[in-house]
């Protein structure tokens, strides 16, 4: 990895930060397991975010991040992994990260701004960029949303790796929920949406109808009866999150159905747990494209494996 000199930080997006974060009121309940540690420790959570030209949507959801994870008594980091974006995604993330920095300066928490570098990773282009607690990778090419998490995840220090949506349709509240779960015994926990009254805005038919049939085949592939594969929000226990991501080879939307495949034919534990859930009208999903992609995965994770 090469090092190069720090950039001078952008200036927008703090009042996003500002508002978004005003808007969302939680509570923050710790995961059992977890005793209280110092902030600045090997980070107890590592939430990765994929995305891809998030410019209008990031903001709001770092936000809403941002103020739940301070208000939990343990060391975390959130790792965005831009995907080759062609609006301002990555000016965005690095003006709320510098936004964030300041404020916690201000307000007295710990900050650690020892990788506060840029590196390049000389075989693949990517480069990294840490800003305090939030580590910005940006991909050089578009390369699929499975590339964008598996690389996040690779780049995690996490005892627990969570990954999410950019446009956070399951509010981050709800991992105590699947923490629960890691607590009680179980390697990985994954959010489903099969609780109609926990799904405050439906996917149109369509979409419901093609899901539907993707995860009836998914459960084929996978050889377990997971409810519903392709939900955006997934914990899993961190060495093990990283074993499995080493292994993954499916560039596109059909990573999940290949990491609950390797989980399962390794034995891992697999908690299935109903979250909130909402749909985003904005979805980067191409339903006439990305369905058949997907289909066609299904086929290269068992010839791959």
């Amino acid at each position: 990895m090469r090092r190069s000199p720090r950039k001078q930080r952008h200036p927008l997006a703090a009042s996003a930060l500002e508002q978004a974060a005003k808007s969302v009121a939680v509570r923050s309940p710790q995961p059992p397991e977890v005793a209280t540690v110092n902030k600045l420790a090997r980070p107890f959570l590592s939430v990765v975010i994929p995305a891809f030209n998030e410019a209008e949507r990031i903001p709001q959801t770092l936000a809403m991040f941002l103020q739940y994870l301070h208000s939990l008594d343990y060391a975390w980091e959130i790792i965005v992994v831009d995907d080759g974006s062609s609006d301002r995604t990555v000016d965005v993330v690095e003006a709320i990260a510098a936004a964030q920095l300041i404020k916690d300066h201000m307000n007295d928490h710990p900050i650690d701004t020892a990788n506060d570098v840029t590196e390049q990773d000389a075989g693949t282009g990517a480069t990294a960029k840490a800003i305090g607690q939030i580590k910005l990778i940006k991909l050089p090419t578009n390369q699929g949303k499975g590339s964008a998490v598996r690389t996040g995840v690779l780049a995690s220090r996490g005892e627990q790796v969570l990954f999410s949506d950019a446009d956070g349709s399951t509010p981050l509240p709800e991992l105590f929920k699947l923490q629960a779960q890691l607590a009680s015994g179980y390697e990985i926990a994954i959010g489903t949406r099969r609780d109609q009254t926990l799904v405050s805005k439906r996917q149109p038919f369509y979409r419901t109808i093609l899901g539907e049939g993707f995860n009836w085949l998914a459960r084929l592939t996978i050889g377990a009866q997971i409810q519903d594969t392709q939900c955006g929000f997934k914990l899993i226990k961190g060495d093990l999150c990283r074993s499995l991501f080493a292994q993954m080879q499916i560039p596109g939307f059909g990573f999940d159905v290949e990491l609950l495949y390797l989980a399962h034919r390794a034995g891992s534990t697999i908690a299935q747990v109903p979250v909130v859930w909402r749909n985003d009208t904005r979805s980067k999903v191409n339903v006439f494209r990305d369905p058949l992609l997907m289909f066609v995965d299904l086929v290269r994770i068992r010839l791959m494996h």
